[in-house]
C-alpha cells in the first residue's frame, strides 16, 4: 500500500512546476529529484480518466482550495465565508442555495472572478489579478430557506354536511345495498333447496374463506415490541453497544429469521389493548389501505408532492437549459474569434452576460461569498479533517419530505442493523442522522412489509425523513454513527410519502381437541373478551388450511374454530395482524419532539397520581 504524506498544495506545486509542460511529462532531472512513490502517484493521477457522474453533473459544485472568514458586524456568531476554487458542473445561479456537507444550507451574496492561479497556459491569462464581480445577489430574489411546512390546524375540522352531500351519501348507500342483495341472491341460487337464511349466511361465509391464499405465511420480518419502546431522544449522542446488548441484538436477528413475525400474547394485559393499533387483512395484496389514513403529526410538517417525477423533470430541465445556453455561447465564440486569443475573451463575454442574469458559467476560478455561516465552521472542518465542498441545491431541495431508497447491506459489516436505529446517511451532497424504516420492495402491490432487521444479500427499501433530492441515480450510503463503517449502500428510489409500510405480527395457538374440520385452540388469547374482539379476523395454519373463530370456550381464552380442511393435532394455528409504521425523526421537527416529550411526561405524572 502506497502512502503519500505530502500535502495537497505540495502536489499542486509539483504538478505545476515550471519544468513540467502541459502534457504532464517530467524530464530526467525532475524524476531523479523526487521520491518514487510521489512520481508514481502523480503519474497515476494524470493518467486516470474522469468518469461521468450523472447526479453530480446535474448541479453546480466546487472543491474549496482556499477559504477565509469575514465577521458579521450585526451578529458575532455569524460570518461571511469566502471560498475560492474551480466551479464545476452546470452554470451556477447566484440566488440558489448552497449546501456544505455536515454544516448546513446557506445563501450566496455574490460571486467574484479572478485569473486562474494554476493555469497550464499562463501566457493566455490576464496578469493584473484583479477581482471582478461575476454575479451580485438580489435579496428579493433569494430562494426560501424554509425547511418544514407550516401545518394548517383547521384542516381536520369536521364541518356540517350540506343537503346535497347528505343526498349523495344516501344514494350511494342505497346503490351499495342493492348490489349486496343482488350478490346474495345470486349466491343463494347455488345452495340446496330448503336452506334457511341462517344456514345460507354461515355456508356462504365458509365458502368465501375456502381457497383463500394466505400470502402472509412467508413473512420475512416483524417486530415484537411497541413503537414507543426504546425510542432515543433526538439530541442524544450515539453510543456504542455493550457486549450484552450486542449479543441480544444478534439473538433477536437469528430468532427473527427462524420465526418471522411471531410474537407471544402477553398474559398480564389484554390482546385488545396490546395490539389495539393492529388490524386484520383478508389479503395482503388486494385488501384496501388508504395512504392518508391515521398519519402521524410529523406528516403535517413535510412537503408532499403531487407528482414528484414531473417536478424533478421540470427542475432538471431548467438547469439543462442554462447548460445548453452556455455551450451554445462557447460554440459561437469559437466560430467568430481567433484561436490564439480564445479563452479569456470568451470568459469575459460570458462574465458580462452572467452579471446581468446572475448566472456564472463553470470551468473558471471563482470566489463565492456565502452569508450567514457560523463563525466556527472552518475550525470544525479542520477538527474533522474533511475538505470544504460546496454543492448548489436545485429548486425545492431544501424542503423536508419522505425519501425512499433501494439499499443492500454491506457484506463487510458484521453487526446487526435494526430498523429505525440511528444511522448516518450520506445522499448526494448532504449528510445527516436518520432513523430509517426498512421494508420489502414488493412488486405490483401498494403495501410493503416492514423488515425488522437489514439482512446481507437482500435488497430493501429505507424510508427516512430527508430533504427532497433530485437527480439521476443519486447514491445513498448508510454509515455507523460511531465507527463510520459502511453499513449499506444503494440509490434513491422515489420521493413518495404515501408508501405504505405494514408491520406484521403473528399470534399463534395450539389445538388441544381436534375433530375433522373443528378444533379447540389455546394459548392464542387468555380472555374470552379478546376472542370476541378478534373473531372477524381469519385464521391460517402452517400446513396451509384457512378458517375462522366460532365462539369462545370457557374463561381462559380457549376458542372453537373451523377450517376448510381436516386439521391435524400437531398443526399450529396462526392469526396475522398489521399496522402501518413510519420512520422516526432525528434532527427534524425539534419543536414537535419537545411537545411530544412534554405530553408523555405529563401522562406519566397523571398515572403516578392516580390511586
Amino acid at each position: 500500500k502506497m502512502v503519500v504524506d505530502e500535502s495537497v498544495n505540495e502536489l499542486l506545486n509539483a504538478m505545476t512546476d515550471s519544468n513540467a509542460n502541459a502534457t504532464g511529462q517530467f524530464n530526467g532531472a525532475d524524476r531523479a529529484s523526487m521520491a518514487p512513490e510521489k512520481f508514481q502517484f502523480l503519474r497515476a493521477l494524470m493518467e486516470t480518466p474522469l468518469h461521468h457522474v450523472a447526479w453530480r453533473s446535474e448541479r453546480s459544485y466546487m472543491l474549496g482550495c482556499a477559504a477565509s472568514m469575514e465577521p458579521d458586524t450585526a451578529d458575532p456568531k455569524l460570518a461571511t465565508l469566502k471560498v475560492a476554487g474551480y466551479l464545476r458542473g452546470r452554470p451556477l445561479v447566484v440566488h440558489q442555495l448552497v449546501h456544505i456537507p455536515g454544516q448546513g444550507t446557506f445563501r450566496m451574496a455574490r460571486i467574484e472572478g479572478q485569473a486562474d492561479p494554476h493555469s497550464l497556459k499562463p501566457h493566455l491569462e490576464q496578469a493584473d489579478g484583479q477581482l471582478r464581480v461575476l454575479a451580485q445577489a438580489d435579496p428579493a430574489r433569494w430562494l426560501e430557506t424554509e425547511v418544514e411546512a407550516a401545518p394548517d390546524m383547521l384542516t381536520g375540522d369536521q364541518t356540517w354536511p350540506t343537503e346535497e352531500e347528505m343526498g349523495e351519501e344516501e344514494k350511494e348507500a342505497q346503490l351499495q345495498a342493492k348490489l349486496e342483495r343482488a350478490k346474495l341472491k345470486k349466491l343463494k341460487a347455488k345452495l340446496p333447496p330448503g336452506t334457511s337464511d341462517y344456514q345460507a349466511a354461515w355456508l356462504l361465509g365458509m365458502s368465501d374463506s375456502e381457497g383463500e391464499e394466505d400470502g402472509e405465511m412467508d413473512g420475512e420480518d416483524g417486530d415484537d415490541d411497541d413503537d414507543d419502546l426504546g425510542d432515543l431522544e433526538a439530541d442524544d449522542e450515539p453510543k456504542g453497544l455493550t457486549l450484552e446488548e450486542w449479543k441480544k441484538k444478534q439473538k433477536d436477528e437469528v430468532d427473527e429469521l427462524e420465526f418471522p413475525d411471531e410474537v407471544e400474547t402477553p398474559m398480564d394485559i389484554s390482546a385488545k389493548e396490546r395490539f389495539g393499533r393492529y388490524r386484520g387483512l383478508k389479503s395482503f395484496r388486494a385488501s384496501p389501505w388508504h395512504p392518508k389514513e391515521s398519519l402521524p403529526r410529523e406528516y403535517a410538517r413535510i412537503f408532499q408532492l403531487g407528482n414528484p417525477a414531473v417536478l424533478q423533470n421540470q427542475v432538471l430541465n431548467n438547469g439543462k437549459a442554462l447548460e445548453e445556453k452556455w455551450l451554445a455561447s462557447l460554440d459561437v465564440a469559437d466560430n467568430t474569434k481567433p484561436a490564439a486569443s480564445g479563452s479569456m475573451d470568451t470568459n469575459a463575454d460570458a462574465s458580462a452576460d452572467a452579471t446581468t442574469e446572475g448566472v456564472v458559467n463553470p470551468g473558471q476560478w471563482v470566489i463565492i461569498h456565502i452569508v450567514g455561516v457560523p463563525s466556527d465552521l472552518l475550525d470544525r472542518l479542520r477538527k474533522d479533517k474533511v475538505p470544504l465542498v460546496i454543492g448548489a441545491l436545485l429548486e425545492h431541495e431544501n424542503k423536508i419530505s419522505v425519501l425512499n431508497s433501494n439499499i443492500c447491506k454491506a457484506a463487510t459489516y458484521e453487526g446487526p442493523v435494526k430498523s429505525r436505529e440511528p444511522l448516518l446517511m450520506s445522499c448526494g451532497i448532504w449528510r445527516r442522522m436518520v432513523r430509517p424504516a426498512f421494508s420489502e420492495n414488493t412488486v405490483n402491490c401498494d403495501k410493503h412489509k416492514f423488515e425488522r432487521f437489514l439482512h446481507v444479500g437482500r435488497w430493501s427499501v429505507a424510508t427516512v425523513y430527508a430533504p427532497l433530492t433530485f437527480g439521476t441515480n443519486v447514491p445513498v450510503m448508510l454509515l455507523n454513527p460511531t465507527s463510520k463503517d459502511l453499513v449499506a449502500s444503494g440509490s434513491v428510489s422515489d420521493l413518495s410519502p404515501d408508501r405504505i409500510i405494514l408491520k406484521k405480527v403473528v399470534l399463534s395457538g395450539y389445538p388441544i381437541r381436534v375433530k375433522k374440520n373443528w378444533a379447540v385452540v389455546r394459548y392464542m388469547f387468555f380472555s374470552p373478551e379478546d376472542v370476541r374482539w378478534y373473531k372477524p379476523v381469519d385464521l391460517w395454519t402452517k400446513y396451509g388450511m384457512s378458517g375462522r373463530i366460532l365462539e369462545p370456550v370457557g374463561t381462559h381464552g380457549l376458542f372453537k374454530c373451523s377450517f376448510n380442511k381436516p386439521i391435524k393435532n400437531h398443526d399450529t394455528i396462526c392469526m396475522s395482524l398489521y399496522k402501518r409504521v413510519f420512520p422516526k425523526p432525528v434532527e427534524e421537527f425539534k419543536d414537535l419532539q419537545a411537545e411530544q416529550a412534554a405530553e408523555k411526561g405529563a401522562n406519566e405524572d397523571d398515572e403516578l397520581m392516580m390511586p
